[in-house]
């Protein structure tokens, strides 16, 4: 029966994919990107990089890292790379296209993606990815990320195409992930429930929403998003926490207090959503605080002056989604201009022989286990160029 399924995968995946990852009319594409912009320049540049030297085209895969170093460090950072680091390049990926859609090269890795991508899929009826290729256990928040990747898909090839479709498919599989005492798991067999799995899983039900008009989606999104603030955003600086798991024994929730950049940035994105779609001012006041708190938290400064972020680029993606989001809404870009000088700042200070951006962006230190460049990192790096260039682009145009 494993074996009839997998035949019959195949055969869907191979009329699927090609609707949702190559256009209809090819006379649309353009063999050479029309946008000037420096960050754009560097987004593509290091995106070259990353197609260049991390694909496995033999077996349509990313290594975690660039075979001319993967023979010198520890077995379990060489090979090829989870799905945490595959949807990073996904969601690069959707952001470049969605900036530069008649670009022919950002199409032909959307399909290059979206094929790779079906290496990860479990053969379940339903759409869920594994961890790692092969039979592991999925997680519910590397589900959400390629979710959230696959409405970018969508906002490039139009409702009608299959990534419409998939979409969808994967952030039921991550919204049934919902515990009964609040909010997402963070992988099937865990207890927790975790701001990584939770924030995702609301701007991926709002995008769903927005899309189908279909309000259970609505209201999943604003029963998890009062749980997680209830529950895990400290209210000493609105910065949130990692994780809770319920206590069924004392019927109270047990919170793990490490703080991350992603699970605050994801949680701003998710309250400027609900308050787009609602109109309701306590979720953008809820952005704020965090915004302000979190910026606060979590940047520090060099000798100039200049604000810097954590040496984790890939978490400091989503934060900078969440600036973005709340900047289209309230006009204050001091947050998003900090990023782009520490972006600046990565270019001419922070690349290595071969060009990559080292995790550090050029300043502060660089933790041992950043030390080499990843796919996860440096994806990551490559997308919040092309974010920037994203929020140039719309200020220039602003100001016309």
């Amino acid at each position: 029966m494993k074996k009839v399924f997998a035949i019959l995968v195949a055969i869907v995946l191979s009329l699927s994919i090609v609707a949702c990852g190559e256009t209809g009319n090819e006379g649309d594409n353009d063999n050479n990107s029309k946008i000037e912009n420096p960050y754009y320049s560097k987004s593509l540049n290091l995106s070259e990089k990353i197609f260049e030297d991390f694909w496995l085209p033999s077996n349509r895969m990313m290594a975690y890292v660039p075979e001319y170093i993967s023979g010198d460090i520890d077995s379990d950072l060489s090979g090829t790379a989870a799905l945490w680091s595959y949807g990073a390049v996904l969601t690069m990926v959707g952001t470049m296209a969605k900036l530069d859609p008649e670009y022919s090269l950002n199409r032909e890795r959307m399909s290059m993606m979206l094929k790779g991508l079906e290496e990860f899929r479990l053969p379940r009826k339903a759409r869920v990815y594994s961890a790692t290729v092969g039979l592991s256990e999925p997680y519910y928040d590397d589900n959400a990320w390629v979710a959230l990747g696959m409405y970018d898909f969508v906002e490039v090839e139009g409702e009608d195409s299959e990534c419409r479709t998939i979409a969808k498919d994967i952030t039921d599989y991550v919204l049934s992930g919902e515990s009964v005492n609040g909010g997402i798991f963070w992988k099937e067999s865990v207890a927790s429930r975790n701001t990584c799995s939770s924030g995702p899983a609301i701007v991926a039900a709002l995008k769903e929403y927005k899309l189908s008009e279909d309000k259970k989606y609505l209201e999943a999104a604003k029963r998890i998003y009062d749980w997680t603030h209830d529950t895990l955003c400290d209210p000493l600086d609105n910065v949130y926490w990692d994780n809770a798991t319920y206590d069924e024994n004392t019927g109270t929730e047990i919170i793990s207090k490490p703080k991350f950049t992603y699970n605050s940035g994801t949680m701003i994105w998710a309250g400027t959503m609900l308050y787009e779609i609602t109109g309701n001012a306590e979720y953008l006041e809820d952005a704020k605080k965090t915004a302000e708190g979190s910026f606060a938290y979590f940047t520090m400064q060099n000798s100039n002056g200049v604000s810097y972020f954590p040496a984790t680029p890939w978490f400091n993606l989503y934060l900078l989604q969440g600036y973005l989001s709340l900047y289209n809404i309230d006009g204050n870009n001091e947050y998003v201009e900090a990023f782009a000088k520490n972006l600046d700042i990565a270019w001419e200070n922070g690349r290595d022989e071969n060009g990559y951006v080292m995790p550090n962006w050029g300043v502060g230190a660089v933790l041992d286990e950043y030390k080499y460049v990843s796919l996860l990192q440096e994806a990551a790096t490559a997308e919040c160029y092309a974010l920037i260039a994203g929020y140039q682009i719309k200020k220039g145009e602003q100001q016309i």
